[in-house]
Order: structure tokens, then sequence, then C-alpha cells
């Protein structure tokens, strides 16, 4: 009995045995083979990043870096960036389920590897930023019919472009930009990839010609209707072109585009009103002629993040509903003939960060949840009528960079909460011309680089100024107090007006060492003469009193100036010259202190001398003081220089 059983089981098992896949041998042996061909492959292009991690110790290869295998066979390999540069070996399809290849961003110098024709699998295959060159073979078409995704873009590919490259049934992107291609674009031939979603050749010499479907290329002409036969398009890039004519309808109602770039054209009259390209994720057609107005439906474009209309002719008012629209991040139409006012929803029902609308004729107030997502980086929208108060959501902008508001109606206080919450982004803040008031905060932050405020009703004391200041003009307001006496903290600072306010005491000598290239201090109340011009004529030999035309009259000879030119006296150094502290007398008999530059050593009044002053002159020329309250002209400043033998600047 136990006998029939042990035989029973035996034969059971001999039969099950018999039935297990004859495959699994071949498995084993296509699993051994792909482990040596990938061993082959660092051997021949040896070890680099990712390939030195490659070793026969570890027996799986899938877990090996660039690698990607499916059901143990590797269906991808990715290599970029690897410093390759032998040619690519036949060995690599003997890799039979070589589905994706990126070999971008190596040093390959060959022409186009045709050996790659044998990848039948191949679906996916980058070969962008090498060196590659020659031309492209007449029957590229050998490439695998699974190709879905072909870049070759920025190598040295050059002459035509074969008619064969319209012949992958299932292509799906074609990159070809930058590279030498010329002769006559394959209009016809990529017209036949009905599944092309993204097209790419820009910046090749191809010869000037109408219109094709390629992007971003020498074009000229108007856009056909035949391009609308591309139903799977998703990106139109016909940028930096000489295209004329108006955009087509089926472009505004394309179901899949998704990006539309058509900026810096000739494109004009107006957009159509029927707008159905809902997809639309970004649109840029500015720099063109356009006309008329922003359509309404433009608010129906619910994926749209960036609308850049800018430089184009439109007029009429920007529809409410884009304030509507969710996704909106960055909307430009500056230099338009655009009226009316902001959408008044415009920043509540996005992350706005960026808004500009400058040079055009637009009124009213700023919407009142402007930064209500806090994302706002740049309010431009100088040049225009707005009027009334900032929206209070500006106190909460934290990452504000650039506020320019110049040239408009504004009104209301300018609250110092808005430099402290701003503290570690705002940098450039410019808004003269307007009627706000306000004061300063004791000390701005050390980001500014750029405060413009003149022509308002700022008040109370100037502060201390940032670190990174470049630019601080304040001209015509009501600032009082002194000039802060420490501003050696701001030796980036170029240009510093303060004119027309109610400033008093007298100038820091600090500023003799500022490398300044515009400084003025003029219709002010400051006790202290801002700087001398001192004045010989050529040959003569007078020592004359001198006048000065700044904020109060001082008498005093070439001798009372020239003594105090000492070591005793010196108290720095600017990119002009030595900056001395001197004694003069004043209007009244008393005496004052003065800053002066020295220029030039008077120790000898021969025509040497005025060889040397003109070479000083050229290093003053690139600072402007502008302190005299009678200003002459930049006529009468030059005839100044050429009749002057020196000039001494405090």
């Amino acid at each position: 009995m136990a006998n029939n059983y042990c035989v029973s089981f035996l034969l059971f098992f001999t039969a099950l045995i018999s039935l297990l896949p004859k495959s699994y041998p071949e498995s084993t042996n296509q699993y051994s083979d792909e482990h040596q061909i990938l061993l082959g492959l660092k051997r021949y292009w040896g070890s680099s990043t990712v390939l030195g991690r490659w070793n026969s110790i570890s027996s799986d290869h899938c877990r090996w870096g660039g690698l990607t295998c499916t059901k143990g066979e590797v269906t991808a390999i990715s290599l970029p960036q690897q410093t390759l540069m032998k040619p690519i070996p036949p060995s690599l399809c003997l890799l039979k389920n070589l589905a994706y290849l990126d070999l971008s961003y190596n040093n390959f110098s060959t022409s186009f590897p045709t050996i790659l024709y044998n990848c039948s699998n191949l679906k996916y295959l980058d070969l962008s930023n090498n060196a590659f060159g020659g031309k492209l073979a007449a029957d590229i078409n050998s490439l695998s019919a699974k190709l879905e995704h072909l870049n070759l873009s920025s190598n040295r590919i050059m002459g035509e472009i074969p008619p064969s490259i319209g012949w992958f049934p299932k292509l799906k992107s074609l990159i070809l930009d930058t590279n030498q291609f010329d002769g006559s674009y394959p209009v016809q031939d990529i017209s036949n990839l009905a599944n092309l979603e993204m097209l790419t050749l820009a910046d090749n010499p191809f010869l000037p010609a109408p219109f094709p479907v390629e992007f971003g290329m020498n074009m000229t002409g108007e856009i056909p209707e035949s391009v609308s036969s591309l139903t799977e398009l998703s990106l139109l890039a016909v940028t930096n072109n000489m295209l004329q004519g108006t955009i087509p309808t089926w472009v505004w109602q394309h179901k899949k585009l998704q990006y539309l770039y058509m900026f810096n054209n000739g494109l004009t009259g107006e957009i159509s009103s029927s707008v159905t390209a809902v997809n639309l994720v970004e649109l840029d057609v500015s720099s063109n002629n356009l006309t008329g107005s922003i359509p309404d439906d433009f608010g129906k474009l619910i994926n749209l993040t960036l609308l850049f209309l800018y430089t184009n002719q439109l007029h009429g008012s920007i529809p409410p509903s884009i304030g509507l629209l969710p996704n909106l991040r960055d909307i430009q139409l500056f230099e338009n003939m655009l009226t009316s006012s902001l959408p008044l929803e415009l920043g509540r029902h996005s992350p706005l960060v960026n808004l500009e609308v400058c040079d055009n004729n637009l009124s009213g107030e700023l919407p009142a949840d402007l930064c209500f997502n806090r994302k706002l980086n740049d309010i431009v929208v100088f040049n225009n009528n707005f009027s009334g108060k900032l929206p209070e959501s500006l106190d909460g902008c934290y990452l504000l960079n650039n506020l320019m508001l110049y040239n408009n109606h504004f009104t209301g206080e300018f609250t110092k909460s808005i430099w402290s919450v701003v503290k570690n982004q705002l940098t450039t803040d410019m808004i003269q011309n307007n009627n706000f008031s306000g004061t300063f905060p004791t000390q701005l932050q050390w980001n500014f680089s750029r405060i413009e405020m003149s022509n308002n009703r700022f008040s109370g004391p100037i502060p201390t100024l940032a670190g990174k200041m470049k630019v601080f003009r304040v001209v015509n307001n009501l600032l009082s107090g002194k000039i802060p006496w420490d501003l050696t903290g701001i030796s980036q600072v170029e240009e510093l007006d303060l004119s027309g306010n109610q400033i008093n005491g007298s100038i820091p000598m600090a500023i003799g060492v500022l490398k300044l290239k515009a400084l003025n201090l003029s219709g002010n109340q400051i006790s202290v003469g801002g700087f001398l011009l001192l004045k010989r004529k050529k040959n003569s030999q007078d020592h004359l009193s001198w006048k000065l035309t700044q904020f109060h009259a001082l008498h005093f000879t070439e001798y009372n100036v020239l003594s105090g030119l000492c070591e005793m006296n010196w108290i720095g150094s600017g990119r002009s010259g030595n900056v001395y502290r001197i004694c003069v007398v004043d209007g009244e008999g008393g005496s004052r202190m003065v800053a002066v530059k020295k220029i030039w050593n008077a120790q000898n009044l021969d025509n040497k001398l005025e060889k040397d002053f003109l070479a000083e002159v050229q290093i003053l020329g690139e600072i402007r003081h502008t302190t005299s309250c009678s200003a002459a002209s930049q006529a009468q400043r030059q005839r100044f220089l050429s009749t002057s033998t020196w000039k001494t600047v405090a």
C-alpha cells in the first residue's frame, strides 16, 4: 500500500515538472545576458558618476543607478551628464525591451547614430545637448515605429530635415531646435504627424519663408487655416518672427491648446470675441499691433496662470471676470490704451504674483484685496490716473519686492507698516509724483536699493539709509531735521537728492567720502556751505576773494583754504580726492567749519597745473554735485570747466 503511494507521488511530481514553463531557463539566460551587456557598456564608456556603481558583485542590475526594469528586464536607461564621449555601441540595442533612452548633456560628436535603428521598441529618445553633427539620414524613419518622443536639440546637425521625419505614426513631440538645419521647411511632411503635441525648430538658419507649422523660426506671412489640422497640439510657439495679419479664429477655439506664444511679431487686428480654448495655461501675444478690446471670454479660461498682452494697441476696459480667474499668477498689460479701473476682485481669488499695467489710462483705486493671498511680488502701475488710498491688504504683502506707483494721483498716508512687513523683500519703492503723506521709520531695512518719493507730502526726519541703497530721491516734500551724521554704512549710494525740503543743521563730513554721481541738497535750511567752487582764471596770479553761491555767503581767499589742507585737518578720502575740515569766515564776521575736497596741489601755478586739472576733472565728471541755489545750465557748467584751472569741492 505504502509502495503504491510512493510510486503515485513520484509519477505526480514528474508530471508536474513536465508542466513547468519552458521559458524559465530562457528568462534566466536573458537576465544574465542583460547583466553582461550592461557591464560591457561600462567597460566601453568608462566609469562615470552613475556607471561607476555598476559592478559584477551586485547580481541584480535592476537596482543599478540609471536603469529601470519591468518584470526583471531593462526598459529604460537614463545617463544624462555623464561626460560620455565614445560613439553609441551596437550592443545597446541588444537590450530588446529598451523603450526609454536618455543620453542628453554628454559629449557625443559623431553623426546621428543610425545604430539605434536596431532598438525596435524605443518610444523615448533624448540625445539633446551633445555635439552630434553631419546630416540626418534620409531614412531617419527607420527608428522604431513606436517612437513618441524625439529630442535632438542643441547639437550641430546641419542640412535639410529629411521628409521621412513625418513618417512616425505615433510621434507626439519633435524637438529639433538650436541646430544648423537650413534649406526649406518640411511643411507638408510634418503636417502628416497627426498625433504631434509639441514641435520646436527654433534657432536654426532656415531661409525666410511663409508661415509653416514649425515654431519659432524666421517666418513671414500670415498664419494659415491649414495649421488647425494639428488637433492634438498643446503648445504653439511662433515668437520673434515677422508674422502679419490677424490671429486665426481656430487658435482661440483649439480645445487641447495649453501654451500659446506669439509675442514679438507684427500681428494686427482684434482678438476674437469667442474664446473657447478653455485649457489655455499660458497666453502671450505681447509686442504686436493688436487692436480692439480684451475679450470677456478670457474670464472663462479657468486654467490660465499667465496673461501677457503688453505693448499692443488695446483699448477699453479690463473685463471684470479676469479678476475671478482662480489660477492667475502673472498679468502684464502695460503699454496699451486701456481705460476704466482694474477688476475689483483682482487678487482675491488667485495666487497673484505679478501685476504690471503701467503706461495706460487706467483710473480708480487699486483693488482692495490685491494682496489677499500674500503672494504678490511686483506692483507696477506707474503712468496712469489711479487715485485714492492704498489698499489695506498691502500691509500684509510680505513678499513684495517692487512697488512702482509713480505719476498717478494716489493720496493718503503711506503707512509705516508697509516698511516693516516687507523688511526682508522690498528693494524698490518708486512712488514719486503723487500726493502721499506720512513719515519714514527711524531706519530703513538693509535690502532697500532704490527709493524715489519726490513731489509728495512726506514729513518728519530723514531715516538712516539702508546698506544697499543706491538711489535716494525725496525732492519737494516736507522732511525736516538733520541729515543723518553716520553715512559710512551706505558706501554703494550713487544718487542722493534731498532738495526742496526743510532740512537744517550741517552737512555730515562723511558725505565727502561717498562715491556719489549726483548730490542735491539745495532748497533747504542747511547752515553750512555744502561745497565750495574755487576758481582761478588761467595765467592770473591775483589771489582774489571767491564767492560761495550756496546756502550762506562766505568770504575767503585762496590762502585761507590752502593753509588748511594739512594732515591735521584731514578727515577722509573720496574717489576724487582727500577731504579736509576748514574754518572760513561767514558773512556775519563769525567763522564756520566746512568740508573741502582737494582736487589738486597748489604748489605750482604754471601750465602744468591745467594738465593736472584736466586729468582730475575726468574723475570729477563722474560726480555731479547739484547744490547751487542759482543752478547753472549744463552749457554754463561746461563753460566754467573750460575756463577754470582748478576746483575744490566739499
